[in-house]
């Protein structure tokens, strides 16, 4: 089987695999699980306005995300 990723000589450095294993064990891990956070948050404060963020258009979505988070000065805090 082929493999999927061609190697392109001379792009890794030394140092690139300690900063890619740093960023894999350490970095994406804490990334991850804030993400997952502030999407739990921004539901709950999406539910308490009883707005269905679920069933809307992508369009509409983009929209009510710009517009909550144009308002709500404390979840624009949060969320950025």
């Amino acid at each position: 089987m082929k493999p999927q990723r061609p190697n392109i000589k001379g792009i890794i450095n030394s140092g690139t695999q300690e900063i890619e294993k740093f960023q894999n064990q350490v970095l994406r891990p804490i990334l991850k699980q804030q993400h997952q956070l502030l999407s739990v948050h921004f539901h709950m404060v999406l539910e308490s306005h009883k707005i269905n963020f679920l069933m809307q258009s992508p369009e509409v979505k983009n929209q009510l995300i710009d517009r909550m988070l144009s308002k709500n000065h404390t979840l624009r805090n949060i969320q950025i």
